[in-house]
Order: C-alpha cells, then sequence, then structure tokens
C-alpha cells in the first residue's frame, strides 16, 4: 500500500514548493553578492536533490574560472587543479604518482586545463595561472523525503564530500517520524526542516558549518554550479 504525506503526494512535489518558497536568509545570515542553484547534483557518490550556494564578492579572476568550469567538472580535473593548489608547481609525473593517475592521463588533463587557462607550464613543470582562483563560496545540500528519514539521513552524509552543509527536507505532516530519532542526525551532522504545503518551513536541527570532506569535489561543485544558467 502506497503512504501519502498529507502535504504532498510526491517527492517532487515538495522539492518544487520548497524552492518555491525558499530564500537564504533562512539557512545563513550572511550576504551573498551571488547565488546558484541547481538540481540532481553530479558532484559525489548520489545526486543530492537540490544544491545551493551563495558566492562572495566576485573578483576579476573569476572569469578565468568560469572559462575553466567545463574541464573542472572531471573529477580527475579538479583532483589536480586542488593538487597544484597545494604544491604551488609539479611535473607531471609527480601528480600521476601522488594522486594514483596514470601519467598519459595526468598530461591529456593537463593540456585541457592550460587550454582553459586554468594552469600554465613553467621550467619546473605545472603551477596554476595566477590569473586563476577558486571562488570562495558556501555550499548546501538538500535530501527531500515523504517518509524515509532513515535512508534520508545516508544520502545526505554523502552529499558532505562537497557542502560545507547538508539538510533532509520532510513534509511537516511526517516530519515527527524523524524528529522522534533526532540523536541520528545529530551524529551524522545533517540538518532537518519540516515543510508545509503553504510554504511554512521549521528548523529542527541546523547542521554544524565544515570544512567539505572532499575538496576536489568541492571545486567541481562550484564548477558545476557556475555553469548553471
Amino acid at each position: 500500500m502506497i503512504r501519502l504525506a498529507r502535504d504532498f503526494a510526491t517527492e517532487e512535489a515538495l522539492r518544487c514548493s520548497f524552492e518555491t518558497h525558499f530564500i537564504p536568509s533562512l539557512i545563513t545570515k550572511i550576504t551573498y553578492s551571488q547565488t546558484r542553484s541547481a538540481r540532481e547534483s553530479v558532484c559525489s557518490d548520489g545526486h543530492a536533490d537540490l544544491v545551493w550556494a551563495g558566492f562572495h564578492a566576485t573578483t576579476a579572476k573569476r572569469d578565468v574560472f568560469h572559462k575553466s568550469c567545463a574541464a573542472l567538472q572531471d573529477s580527475a580535473a579538479s583532483v589536480i587543479v586542488r593538487h597544484l593548489n597545494s604544491l604551488q608547481v609539479a611535473t607531471t609525473e609527480r601528480i600521476a604518482s601522488e594522486t594514483w593517475l596514470s601519467v598519459g592521463y595526468v598530461a591529456r588533463h593537463l593540456n585541457h586545463l592550460a587550454e582553459a587557462d586554468a594552469v600554465v607550464r613553467c621550467d619546473a613543470g605545472w603551477k596554476l595561472n595566477q590569473r586563476f582562483s577558486i571562488p570562495r563560496c558556501e555550499i548546501v545540500a538538500f535530501e527531500f523525503k515523504l517518509f524515509a528519514w532513515k535512508r534520508a539521513i545516508v544520502q545526505a552524509s554523502r552529499y558532505r564530500a562537497f557542502a560545507n552543509r547538508v539538510y533532509v527536507v520532510m513534509p511537516l505532516s511526517s516530519v515527527h517520524r524523524a524528529v522522534a530519532h533526532l540523536e541520528f542526525f545529530q551524529a551524522a551532522n545533517v540538518g532537518l526542516i519540516g515543510h508545509s504545503s503553504e510554504g511554512g518551513f521549521q528548523f529542527f536541527l541546523r547542521p554544524r558549518k565544515h570544512r567539505p570532506d572532499s575538496q576536489s569535489s568541492h571545486l567541481r561543485a562550484i564548477a558545476w554550479l557556475m555553469s548553471q544558467p
């Protein structure tokens, strides 16, 4: 027998209502110069139903990052850029040995990144283009569920790879099932929001802001979000 939440018949209806009524001030006190949102992330295991990001003030270097967005959405390319960001300069062979990628694979991606002006060749190997910088931002991911709060925690936890905070969103008519087990959300540092069909929001738990578990996945997410229309 199919159960229906009184507020919403489907998770898609829940997500659409949430998107319609959502305002950034619900989840952050910071006023960002630019915000982006997109559905079905491709930045980690599992696809987040909705991802929102707030970006700090635009800089002149942002144009170079925009040019690199397509290349940076590749997992290997993002790993290479993050590695160069920490090393400052490195040879193709060193990058390959320290990232467990083949030399040929790294070389191909470095050439693609060079075409996008993200990296440049130098006497000692490769380094990031001095005009390239990774935008500073906050990323928040959302998982929508009508009833299955345990599964929602598992899925939302995966988004910690690229997001600074993650939330599970449930209808207000059924969220009490999850509220009764709030300790599981606290242990996973996953927030919990109840949302009504009238557009109301109730926060039962706000997660701690954290550094994403994977800096390369975080970079992929930034590139993916900034590629959205």
